[in-house]
């Protein structure tokens, strides 16, 4: 007996599968670009502008500080992206809050042998209303940013940010 080969019919299913597919391959397009920072205005051709920014490192002991010095590039420690080069470096003393056990209240204290630095750094950056971006990388007063250089690493605070000429 002879067999007899019928076409395949396009059906639901198979429409499902197909719009399943693209919906995949649009959604890796777009978290693509999400996670290579492409929606920053770096990105966009934004123009530069010079700004420097300060960050605050705290509770550092005394024998990690002047491993940062002026001239030395500061980087993202994630993306390993340049912020910029270190324009000023400025110690103070480590004050933390002591308890007092009568009136509960209490008083700031320096603690010995620890200090707090601030860095202040200038770089390119381009502006949007989300904020500055140092090379993809965002930066605002009051953010967490995780650095390193060739003679220091660690996580600071944005305490200022501004333009400069």
């Amino acid at each position: 007996m002879a067999e007899i080969k019928r076409k395949r019919k396009f059906n639901i299913i198979d429409l499902v599968l197909v719009l399943a597919i693209a919906a995949i391959i649009v959604a890796v397009f777009f978290v693509g670009n999400k996670l290579l920072g492409s929606d920053s205005p770096a990105s966009s051709g934004a123009d530069k502008l010079q700004v420097e920014f300060t960050l605050q490192f705290k509770e550092i002991p005394d024998s990690g500080t002047g491993n940062l010095a002026e001239g030395d590039v500061i980087r993202d420690a994630n993306s390993k992206a340049p912020l910029g080069q270190v324009t000023e470096v400025f110690y103070e003393p480590y004050s933390e809050l002591l308890l007092t056990d009568g009136d509960q209240g209490g008083v700031m204290a320096e603690k010995e042998g620890y200090t707090n630095m601030l860095v202040t750094v200038r770089g390119e950056a381009t502006k949007d209303e989300r904020g500055y971006y140092f090379n993809g990388i965002k930066m605002l007063v009051g953010k967490q940013a995780f650095v390193w250089s060739p003679g220091y690493s660690g996580e600071g605070w944005c305490m200022a940010i501004r333009e400069v000429k």
